[in-house]
């Protein structure tokens, strides 16, 4: 204790214990060396306060960083005066504390990179997600399958078209189309007997009995990969029915 705290503690008529819970800093003599700060707070004790205060800061151990409460002995009679006891504060570690903030650090980083690496593998592990079937698929399996043309709710070979004409194709004339272009129409797997079960949209240039040539697009459901090889090839000739009544109903005739 130096030579202004011993005199400071005489002073005191009414000396008890208390606490200093600093607020703010101030440095009254910027130019100085070594530069000094003070500390300023709300001192409170038996029979003290709280009341505002102000003491120098230890800056030679740094002992009131990290600190919310500094212990005191202040003057009940004149609260004015205060001392802290920085003798019972354990001396500041620098090199401890810059650890301790490294090893916060690195376990932050841990956790947000397992976090992160959580939400990615969700992300792979999931289903993808898959657009629900167009309205003109669901009526169309829905129609085949009240009338057990489709019984398990699956695509068969069977074109599509018929959801637009007669049920029976025994009036249908026979024709022949060349497939022009054929896309393949996006539908859930659930939808379909097999991995490799297609639906399609095939482009056809109709060559009725009668009349001018003319190209319509009709749907056409594939079992395998295999079937669809052998009958959808841009540019063959396809034997065909077509509708009477309409048409632009035309049908593969397929064995």
């Amino acid at each position: 204790m130096g030579f202004k705290e011993r005199r400071l503690r005489r002073s005191m008529r009414d000396p008890v214990r208390g606490e200093f819970r600093p607020t703010g800093s101030y440095f009254p003599h910027p130019g100085r060396v070594p530069m000094q700060e003070m500390l300023t707070g709300v001192v409170s004790g038996p029979g003290v306060g709280p009341v505002a205060g102000e003491a120098m800061n230890d800056l030679r151990h740094g002992r009131a960083i990290g600190r919310d409460v500094l212990p005191v002995l202040v003057d009940r009679a004149d609260p004015a005066k205060m001392l802290v006891l920085w003798d019972e504060l354990p001396a500041y570690d620098s090199r401890a504390e810059a650890t301790q903030q490294a090893q916060q650090a690195a376990e932050q980083a841990r956790q947000a990179r397992q976090t992160r690496g959580t939400a990615e593998q969700a992300t792979v592990d999931a289903p993808p997600e898959v657009d629900p079937p167009p309205d003109w698929a669901r009526t169309l399996i829905s129609d085949l399958v009240d009338r057990a043309v489709m019984p398990g709710g699956h695509l068969a070979d069977i074109t599509t078209t018929i959801e637009y004409g007669s049920s029976s194709h025994e009036t249908w004339h026979p024709a022949t189309a060349v497939l022009r272009e054929i896309a393949e129409v996006p539908l859930p797997p659930e939808f379909l007997p097999g991995p490799t079960a297609t639906m399609c949209m095939l482009t056809l240039d109709v060559s009725p009995p009668s009349g001018a040539p003319y190209t319509v697009q009709v749907r056409q459901g594939f079992r395998s990969a295999e079937r669809r090889a052998q009958i959808a090839v841009p540019g063959a000739s396809l034997p065909v029915l077509i509708d009477p009544d309409n048409p632009r109903n035309v049908a593969l005739r397929i064995p």
